[in-house]
């Protein structure tokens, strides 16, 4: 059975922020950005410099 990005997205109560800057990305998209983080074993910042640069990164994110 597989769970589908909007039941992560409510089952952890993420939502967007409504202070401050409206920001980049979504909570769909943070959600799948952490998964990457933490598959890729990488900083913040290596994180920053694949999703640049790797069509794959980009592919995963836009499906969320």
């Amino acid at each position: 059975m597989a769970v589908t990005w909007v039941e992560l997205v409510r089952d952890f109560g993420l939502t967007d922020s409504t202070k401050g800057p409206r920001s980049i990305f979504g909570p769909q998209d943070k959600l799948a950005l952490m998964l990457l983080n933490h598959y890729a074993a990488s900083s913040d910042m290596s994180l920053v410099e694949q999703l640049n640069g790797n069509i794959n990164y980009h592919f995963f994110v836009a499906s969320a």
